[in-house]
């Protein structure tokens, strides 16, 4: 089967590869300062992303590009770097999300 998915995770997971812990971005960084790393076994990469906060990302989409986004802070607009999949990832994430609200509406209903 091939199931492309995506989706933040903790960076301190319970059976998390050590490797991870290798994408090492500073908290004084810039936003849109990023690493990756990839694991050519499983096809998955592993990004780690500082926005407001540092964002751990885990993804099997093939999708390896940067994006510009832009940020709104106050009044001004900023544009920053950001890994394709994470853009992919917002984009697409609110059909699961509506689709868990839905669930969760009927359950409440059968009771």
């Amino acid at each position: 089967m091939n199931i492309l998915g995506a989706g933040t995770c903790r960076k301190n997971r319970k059976g998390f590869p050590g490797d991870v812990s290798r994408l090492v971005v500073p908290s004084q960084s810039q936003w849109g300062t990023f690493k990756r790393l990839y694991n050519r076994l499983f096809y998955l990469v592993a990004t780690r992303w500082k926005n407001s906060k540092t964002l751990q990302f885990i993804s099997n989409l093939r999708v390896t590009g940067v994006l510009n986004v832009q940020r709104r802070i106050g009044r001004s607009i900023s544009t920053h770097e950001c890994p394709e999949e994470i853009t992919y990832y917002q984009d697409h994430m609110d059909a699961v999300d509506r689709g868990d609200q839905l669930h969760l509406k009927r359950s409440w209903l059968l009771f």
